[in-house]
């Protein structure tokens, strides 16, 4: 139902812009599509430097966590999985490779817990930018979310550091006891004790934070490659105020599969803000889409071929 609102808003903002100003505003691109997506190696490459520095001992190699994690984005943007099942996807993937069901689970927990920290702190920065260059009506309701969005990853951190946790786990044993959870988990103190070891390293977490934030920042440079191909003149600042407060509301609308329609009607709002034309940022949020497909329709396509291979093994094992 979300996604059908949400496509109805993606077509009435291209039929309010108009089909030719969309059009004439995409054109300038053409294969300038290539780098532009190509281009988000480097967040995603950003975003596991960021969650290696999670496993404490052994970790698998950069290159399996970046297909790991290039899997997790296509999961998160084009199914309607209210942007979880990628996360599961990078556990069972994590597990495949041969890491243990416990610390697969709290490394991604705990790297899920620190993007929303860092984009929190991405947000506020974006926020500030806004405030300083432009002139703009009432940001309360802007602020406000930003503080209940930091307020409910207060309480995420809170819930895996102390006894809300164990509540949670065992209120999810006994919704789904044919599951098993706490077996596939190695049972919860094991879960609780990985959990802990992650964050008592501050050492390590610091730096994760900062490779996360590292990689916000890597997603306004693609905006800022995206309105230069599309021939705008646009500053630094303004790409991080794009690319943050877009960010921000794709999160807010995790319910909405991909963030479908959402996801336009914020770089159209914000580029209002920050003097855009309406096509132009409107475009510039179908290339963003344009991007998405390219890059999460071949990763949905790698992780069906593990999953039959995998379910072919299985099976051949079963009939010896």
């Amino acid at each position: 139902m979300t996604a059908l609102a949400g496509i109805g808003v993606l077509v009435a903002l291209v039929l309010g812009t108009g089909l030719d100003a969309v059009r004439d505003a995409l054109a300038p691109v053409g294969w300038g599509i290539v780098p532009i997506v190509l281009s988000h190696a480097l967040a995603v490459l950003l975003d596991v430097v960021a969650w290696r520095l999670l496993f404490i001992g052994p970790a698998p190699s950069l290159g399996a966590l970046f297909g790991m994690r290039w899997i997790g984005e296509g999961v998160n943007n084009l199914l309607p999985v209210a942007q979880i099942g990628g996360e599961l996807a990078r556990v069972r993937l994590a597990m495949l490779s041969g890491v243990e069901t416990s610390r697969a689970a709290a490394t991604v927990l705990a790297d899920v817990t620190f993007g929303a920290l860092t984009q929190m702190v991405f947000a506020l920065i974006g926020v500030g930018l806004l405030l300083a260059a432009h002139e703009v009506g009432s940001v309360v309701p802007v602020v406000s979310g930003l503080l209940l969005f930091g307020s409910g990853i207060f309480a995420f951190y809170w819930i895996q550091r102390g006894r809300g946790f164990g509540v949670l786990w065992r209120w999810v044993s006994a919704v789904l006891p044919k599951q098993d959870w706490a077996a596939r988990l190695g049972g919860m103190g094991s879960f609780q004790t990985e959990l802990d070891r992650i964050y008592a390293d501050r050492r390590a977490a610091g730096w994760s934070c900062f490779w996360r934030l590292a990689g916000w920042f890597a997603g306004a440079a693609e905006i800022w490659l995206c309105l230069w191909f599309l021939g705008v003149p646009a500053r630094w600042t303004d790409a991080i105020i794009l690319e943050s407060l877009s960010q921000a509301g794709r999160s807010a609308a995790f319910t909405v599969p991909g963030a479908i329609g959402v996801q336009e009607a914020g770089f159209v709002a914000i580029g209002l803000v920050l003097g855009l034309d309406p096509s132009t940022a409107l475009a510039l949020g179908l290339i963003r889409r344009a991007r998405d497909l390219a890059l999460g329709l071949p990763a949905l396509a790698v992780w069906s071929a593990i999953e039959a291979r995998r379910s072919g093994a299985v099976g051949q094992d079963g009939a010896r």
